[in-house]
């Protein structure tokens, strides 16, 4: 997942990674070694060699010259060994682990060890040294007496000012992604400002206009009944409050970040998705799918009834143990003020049952819960997850017979399903529809978790890459020039 961010050159020290294997429908495949090799590459050739920590120590008369993975750890050997080490002033530098450094077959040049395993070595002793080495983060590792020799601060200029440094980068990424008209009028150094601004007036836009298509058609703007220009971007900006009007009542006439309550935020949004989105269009487009008129109320309509049994019950609607289903549907239509709630109309029934479970029955797993200090939290209750995993074990093998389109799932598959934990039901209902339903996707059968699948696809985006800056090698040279530094990484992100 760390490659999917970084632009790698040809020259791995292990394992190459010029050349590749296909998977069956065509796509790079590059395999851990590969990957291993291609990830310390720039951690040797881009970040390290451009820290500039070349200096003499002159108290314990070493010259120390850190430009790859094998010169840190060299260093750290020698300082960690020398007879001054104990006595010597050395500020956190006395607090990190350093069995791993000290071990010389851990080094990229050792032919008792491969990159991979380099890899993971390195991994682990960022993990032993988590709580001193985080103080990076805000310049607050102590180097003892080595800062009169090298001082962090001086050679990296970020960690002066680490807030106002991501503050630009985010204002950079948003307004080379938005056009130059971004903030006109506002603070460009004022993070609340641009994060206010953008939310409020140019989400939408911006989403809308991601999702165009070459052909000029954008299925989001015409869902939304949102007029767009010949290419299929939206002709004007539309305001979040505007999109989701349930907003002007909840939060106000715009979003203020830095006053709102992030879970109050969070259940508004959500309010407003169901109550502006969700009801008012979904309904009609879950009918459709399932082949019912919205107005005959002699239609079949029992899949809706399976939905809402997963969230109503006889003892919450005051019914009797043995009340029958249609009593239950029944009861709880009426609570609900749906007209003739024994035969109502699909479109009715669908839009209370979907307003319903969103909004209320679903409360009953995931909530925001008081943490005794005046905050809140998200809470997802555990049972909710095995619920969810139950009924797509169940309704997964007859999906065909309410969706006219929907991919066959086999036999085989369909035996495979039972015997899945709830991971392995989510990550097999992820690739399933993801391979059945988008062009040139496949994954590998041991994707066995979500993590898996978006690990198998993050190196597969990265393989792509690497593939077309050895055909395009210009297309990235200025980017590569930056990349020693936090600023070139971001840069080249932005590049994606």
């Amino acid at each position: 997942m760390m490659l999917s961010c970084l632009t790698v050159g040809v020259s791995a020290y292990k394992t190459s990674y010029t050349t590749c294997s296909y998977s069956s429908v065509k796509q790079p495949v590059f395999t851990k070694e590969q990957a291993a090799s291609a990830m310390l590459d720039y951690l040797d050739d881009e970040v390290l060699a451009g820290l500039d920590v070349n200096f003499d120590f002159s108290e314990m008369s070493l010259h120390v010259h850190i430009y790859s993975l094998d010169s840190l750890f060299d260093t750290v050997r020698s300082i960690s060994r020398h007879a001054l080490f104990d006595i010597l002033s050395m500020g956190d530098i006395k607090r990190l682990d350093l069995g791993i450094p000290k071990n010389t077959d851990i080094r990229r040049r050792s032919d008792n060890m491969t990159d991979l395993q380099v890899l993971g070595y390195l991994l682990q002793w960022l993990q032993e040294n988590a709580d001193p080495l985080y103080k990076w983060a805000d310049n607050s590792f102590d180097l003892g007496i080595i800062k009169a020799a090298w001082n962090p601060k001086k050679k990296i200029p970020m960690l002066n000012d680490l807030h106002g440094y991501i503050n630009e980068m985010v204002y950079k990424a948003l307004i080379n992604s938005t056009g130059e008209g971004f903030a006109v009028g506002g603070a460009y150094d004022n993070l609340d400002y641009i994060v206010n601004d953008f939310v409020n007036n140019r989400l939408v836009k911006f989403v809308c206009d991601t999702l165009a298509k070459p052909d000029g058609s954008n299925a989001a703007a015409d869902f939304l009944g949102l007029a767009k220009n010949a290419d299929g971007t939206l002709k004007e900006y539309v305001k979040l409050v505007d999109l989701l009007p349930s907003l002007k009542t909840s939060i106000g006439s715009s979003i203020d970040f830095t006053t709102v309550k992030t879970y109050d935020l969070i259940e508004s949004l959500f309010s407003a998705l169901i109550d502006d989105i969700v009801v008012k269009y979904a309904g009609n487009l879950i009918l459709d799918a399932l082949k019912i008129d919205p107005e005959d109320t002699t239609a079949d309509t029992s899949y809706i009834n399976i939905a809402i049994t997963l969230f109503v019950t006889n003892e919450t609607m005051g019914l009797p143990e043995d009340a029958s289903q249609d009593e239950l549907i029944a009861k709880f239509l009426e609570s609900q003020g749906v007209e003739n709630p024994t035969a109502p109309k699909p479109i009715d029934k669908i839009n209370v049952a979907l307003k319903y479970i969103l909004k209320e029955g679903i409360t009953k797993y995931i909530y925001f819960q008081d943490d005794g200090n005046g905050g809140k939290y998200l809470t997802l209750e555990p049972t909710f997850v095995s619920k969810l995993s139950e009924y797509i074990k169940m309704l997964l093998p007859i999906i065909g017979s309410v969706w006219k389109d929907a991919p066959e799932i086999t036999d085989e598959q369909s035996k495979a399903l039972e015997t899945m934990n709830d991971e392995q039901t989510f990550a097999f209902l992820v690739k399933f529809l993801l391979e059945a339903l988008v062009d040139d996707v496949e994954f590998s059968d041991n994707c066995n978790s979500i993590r898996e699948l978006a690990t198998y696809t993050l190196i597969r985006m990265r393989s792509l890459r690497i593939l077309w800056r050895r055909r395009m090698p210009t297309a990235t040279t200025s980017v590569l020039s930056t990349t020693r530094t936090v600023t070139g990484v971001l840069t080249l992100l932005q590049l994606w």
